[in-house]
């Protein structure tokens, strides 16, 4: 409070629009609103606490001292959102669990308060948030991996104490070359590329995207990694034009995806170490299939690694999982796939086909492999009759016959919550009940405690872990007997939040205020009027920016008003403007309403004196 008083005091005696090395200051001066002739729905009034305002008499001259104030971080809860690219549940307790998201890192789970804990802030190495790898010791409760990096100066991490605490294994070979590990890419979806052999819990293994299979017979200590050089497939590639140079790389899931060790198959001695006998990896080809040398396939070996035979009938896998008795259940070209120790070629489980995207997540049962479950990696529409939502199967039997899941129930941790099971990546049984199913999407992880059941209710378990991209923030100053949200913001996918707590999630987003393609789903810039906090606007754009849009309230962000866009469109531009920023000035114009100054993304700024109507 006082800091938007001293703010106001500053701008008191400004009356026009300045420019100031290379910055547009907005006045900030005394704003009367009124609202524009456009029909609107007013949403129903909320019960806020009354919120302290200080007293005019309370700002005080700065006395030269510093005050250290403590802070505690916590995850704003806005019910929902952030890729969930892959999960690890431990095999000896199922309430040891860790999450990977595609936006905000590594979580594990604390049963206690039943919420997600972040373990991997503190790294530098992740690129936009993604791990890229995530495995649970087997024989330790307390043992946790995961690999994470921005391309070659990626690596893997080891905990000991259940994700407390975390070491770097230099991952570097003996040239002092470590393979690239890139988050962000489209495959980091696929997995699992970190695996722990079963039989051994220090040895690891990591399936690197680009550069191949990597294993280290001790990941207790750092930089003794080695690459299986028998190993020479290299999965799907595209030519590219890179500058003057022509050259091959993966295309967007090509590559190796995952690595897994048969429990039972036995074990053999390498270099005095006791490792798996049985490896099955991945490396997905094309639609097509490549060449022979470049094939891609899953390839398994019987002797720890020492030479590879591809498995027939496969050709481009995302995921894996695998029984205690070695049975092995992957997806393949949107085919759920088993092969079998001994079997040479993968048999297709014939699972139901629909036209909502092919299988991607798969699991089996550890302890019966009689029990499986996929789930397709269709798009859901953002409103749609669960009823529709047929992209989970279910089998007790092998394989042999499957129950596609038609009227699937499921729930929100928040109120504007309208999608599931859209861009599944995974799915996982609890290692003890085979009723109990996990699977993660694009947004969520969600967990049935009964899949078996008539209509299964999936709910989302997301409390403490959120992953939208926050691209403005503001926070308006509370105003005597008006019930003024907080805090304001806008991000990626839901255009933004308007949130009257930060411990409960808002009722709604900003895309739901507005109505679909009237404002944005990608908010990018918020700004509000200083004396006047009822008035916000906010802008951003469609299908990451592929369209622009934005808008106004002056009811607090409650209800939007999007704007009218007449030139908007600026020439030698394919597209209206989109994303960037916006100010909102303070200064009374005879019209009653503020300047509005928009800077979009890749064009210059233009004003609007009428609401947005026009725009200059």
């Amino acid at each position: 409070q006082h800091f938007h008083q001293t703010v106001s005091k500053i701008f008191e005696s400004m009356t026009k629009i300045s420019f100031l090395a290379g910055a547009l200051l907005v006045p900030l001066a005394g704003c009367a609103t009124k609202t524009p002739a456009v029909a609107q729905t007013q949403a129903a009034p909320e019960k806020l606490a009354p919120l302290q305002v200080a007293a005019q008499n309370d700002v005080r001259p700065w006395n030269g001292t510093v005050q250290t104030v403590p802070y505690h971080w916590r995850m704003a809860n806005e019910g929902g959102g952030g890729n969930t690219t892959g999960f690890a549940i431990h095999p000896l307790d199922s309430n040891v669990m860790f999450v990977q998201s595609g936006d905000t890192g590594g979580y594990r789970w604390n049963a206690a308060e039943k919420r997600w804990i972040q373990f991997s802030d503190w790294n530098p190495d992740i690129f936009s948030g993604y791990l890229t790898g995530l495995a649970v010791d087997p024989k330790d409760k307390n043992g946790v991996f995961y690999a994470a990096g921005n391309g070659e100066n990626g690596n893997i991490y080891a905990s000991r104490d259940g994700g407390a605490t975390w070491k770097k294994l230099d991952i570097r070979g003996a040239n002092g070359k470590a393979p690239i590990i890139k988050g962000g890419e489209n495959s980091s979806t696929a997995g699992p590329r970190l695996s722990v052999a079963p039989n051994n819990s220090k040895v690891l293994y990591y399936a690197a995207r680009h550069d191949g299979l990597f294993r280290t017979l001790d990941n207790t200590q750092s930089g003794n990694w080695t690459r299986f050089q028998n190993l020479s497939a290299r999965g799907a590639t595209v030519r590219v034009r890179d500058g003057k140079e022509v050259r091959d790389d993966f295309d967007h899931q090509g590559g190796y995806t995952w690595v897994l060790a048969d429990p039972s198959g036995g074990t053999v001695q390498v270099d005095g170490t006791t490792v798996s006998k049985i490896i099955y990896v991945s490396v997905a080809g094309n639609w097509q299939g490549l060449e022979p040398q470049n094939d891609g396939g899953v390839y398994r070996s019987e002797d720890g690694g020492a030479s590879w035979t591809r498995i027939e009938n496969t050709r481009r896998s995302s995921r894996g999982s695998m029984a205690n008795d070695g049975t092995l259940i992957f997806s393949d070209s949107g085919k759920i796939m088993r092969v079998r120790r001994g079997e040479n070629s993968a048999t297709d489980l014939a699972a139901p086909t629909s036209k909502t995207g092919g299988y991607y997540g798969v699991a089996v049962f550890p302890k019966d492999a009689n029990h499986l479950v996929g789930v397709r990696y269709g798009i859901a529409p953002r409103e749609y009759s669960v009823a529709e939502n047929n992209r989970i199967v279910h089998s007790t039997d092998g394989g042999k016959s499957w129950r596609e899941l038609k009227d699937v129930r499921y729930e929100g941790a928040a109120s504007w919550w309208n999608w599931f099971g859209s861009w599944t990546h995974w799915t996982m049984f609890d290692p003890q009940n085979p009723k109990i199913v996990w699977m993660g999407d694009w947004a969520n992880p969600w967990r049935t405690l009964d899949i078996s059941a008539e209509r299964p209710l999936y709910t989302e378990i997301n409390r403490g872990k959120s992953g939208s991209y926050v691209n403005g923030i503001v926070t308006p100053p509370a105003v005597a007997g008006q019930s003024i949200a907080p805090v304001l913001n806008t991000g990626a996918d839901w255009a933004g939040f308007r949130m009257v707590s930060l411990r409960k999630p808002p009722r709604t987003h900003l895309s739901q205020s507005y109505g679909r393609f009237n404002g944005f789903a990608d908010g990018t810039g918020v700004a509000f009027c200083e004396s006047d906090p009822n008035f916000v606007a906010a802008v951003g754009g469609w299908d990451h920016g592929v369209n622009g849009g934005g808008g106004a309230s002056t009811d607090g962000g409650r209800t939007w008003i999007p704007f009218e866009g007449k030139g908007l469109t600026w020439p030698g531009f394919k597209s209206d403007p989109k994303l960037g920023r916006i100010a909102v000035g303070a200064t009374k114009q005879a019209n009653g309403f503020p300047v509005l100054v928009w800077a979009p993304r890749f064009q210059p700024p233009r004003f609007s004196l009428d609401f947005g109507k026009t725009w200059t």
